[in-house]
């Protein structure tokens, strides 16, 4: 089984393509592909796709620019749980919300992750790295630090006003 790279217009730096193959290798530990993929990282959206999206002939697309290290594996984790519920398990696609496909896919990129930032501890401040940097941008920008800004408004609301879910 073979991986092919390609970055097209993703703005990722040597350390963040680093980041990425070590992930792949340890994708293709954790989840054998029976086949050979393609794995393109976007700095644009294709189509229809939100974050990420897979083809027929197995390629994977995964967008890239604005979004955290961590973001972006994650959804790779994600398409690439769909190629092996497509091939390796010989699944029809499901619905793109809900449905077992999805369901399954959310639930392993989540597991994936955590296995790597635990199996990988060196790699964590990567993991992040992206989200400080966009944070200094949006900060430097506006002239805002939005960490005070966010406390500063949740006090105003008062925690016990926020809406939340019993999943119960």
């Amino acid at each position: 089984m073979k991986v092919k790279i390609k970055h097209i217009g993703c703005g990722m730096n040597e350390p963040d393509k680093k980041l990425a193959k070590d992930f792949i290798k340890f994708l293709q530990k954790h989840i054998t592909l029976k086949h050979d993929v393609t794995i393109k990282f976007l700095g644009e959206k294709q189509k229809d796709m939100t974050t990420g999206s897979r083809t027929d002939d197995s390629v994977l697309n995964i967008l890239v620019k604005g979004r955290m290290n961590r973001d972006v594996l994650r959804t790779l984790a994600h398409e690439w749980t769909h190629e092996y519920q497509r091939v390796n398990l010989g699944r029809k696609q499901g619905p793109n919300i809900g449905g077992r496909n999805e369901d399954e896919a959310n639930a392993m990129a989540g597991r994936l992750m955590k296995m790597f930032e635990k199996e990988f501890p060196e790699q964590k401040d990567r993991l992040y790295e992206r989200a400080e940097k966009i944070l200094s941008i949006i900060n430097e920008n506006n002239n805002i630090n939005y960490n005070t800004e966010l406390l500063m408004e949740m006090k105003k609301i008062g925690i016990e006003n926020l809406l939340y879910r019993d999943w119960e």
